[in-house]
């Protein structure tokens, strides 16, 4: 029989990074990042993820922006959230008055 291994129950959050044969195909933000992988097996081909644990939203949105900025995943065909918002709010836009989704630390 096989060896168990314990998966904690809290929700993961912080930027997830979904690949498909070592090529980066998706990158996203959530405070529950198991329920969004979950998701996204409806609609999006990945055979491997990684994700780096960060707690705090605005952090979490520069790592995802970063991330889309430099490699360009095929499934992110928007902006990432960041360049969502400094689009929306143009010459007013203020990182630091961005509102936290529900769920999120504020550090």
């Amino acid at each position: 029989m096989k060896e168990t291994i314990d998966l904690p129950c809290n929700a993961y959050c912080g930027c997830y990074l979904l690949f498909n044969d070592n090529i980066l195909v998706y990158v996203g933000v959530s405070c529950d990042i198991l329920y969004r992988i979950n998701a996204h097996r409806k609609n999006k081909v990945f055979n491997s993820i990684k994700y780096i644990d960060e707690n705090d939203y605005l952090n979490a949105i520069q790592l995802e922006n970063y991330y889309i900025n430099e490699f360009k995943p095929k499934y992110n065909l928007s902006l990432a959230k960041l360049e969502h918002k400094r689009a929306m709010y143009g010459e007013n836009f203020n990182i630091n008055k961005i509102p936290y989704p529900s769920g999120w630390n504020k550090n």
